[in-house]
């Protein structure tokens, strides 16, 4: 069988084997540089994997290791990580300026009493409320408490106090 060289007129003039695997060479190494500005690395794609899905604790733990692979990153990382605090910062003063009527508000509340007899019969009621609301300036506490003691039918404590305390952010 003879070969076929109906390409002979368009090959360059490097000869044989050593000329085709030295174009093949120069070719790869010129579409090199192409190739990975157009395709992510591994540690790019896990990176924007963990933005676009992951916590906080998520992303700052794949941004540590992604550095310790890729310091060519850093850069892009540290901006991603800049550009994300920015993004939350603003959601959040957003959600704090514009909020519902009751939005904002947090806190806890305590109810319990207590019944004893036998020689002396005692009456206890206790209650107790916490709340905070969190503004753009300012955050207001509110707090109260009231208890209330019967020991034999005669009032023992009557105890009631709503201290407040606004404060600057």
């Amino acid at each position: 069988m003879k070969p076929d060289r109906s390409h002979a007129a368009n090959a360059p003039a490097f000869a044989g084997a050593r000329g085709r695997l030295l174009v093949y060479f120069m070719v790869s190494l010129s579409a090199a540089p192409a190739a990975a500005q157009t395709a992510p690395s591994p540690v790019q794609a896990m990176v924007d994997d963990v933005f676009a899905s992951g916590s906080d604790a998520e992303i700052a733990a794949v941004v540590k290791y992604a550095r310790r692979a890729a310091p060519e990153l850093a850069e892009t990382l540290d901006r991603r990580l800049a550009a994300r605090v920015a993004e939350q910062s603003a959601a959040e003063q957003a959600r704090l300026a514009n909020p519902a009527p009751l939005a904002n508000w947090s806190g806890r509340g305590e109810i319990g009493a207590s019944l004893a007899s036998g020689n002396t019969d005692t009456l206890g009621v206790y209650a107790s409320l916490r709340a905070t609301r969190q503004g753009v300036r300012w955050r207001h506490e509110l707090r109260g408490e009231a208890a209330y003691q019967e020991t034999n039918g005669v009032r023992s404590q009557e105890r009631l106090m709503r201290p407040t305390s606004p404060a600057t952010r």
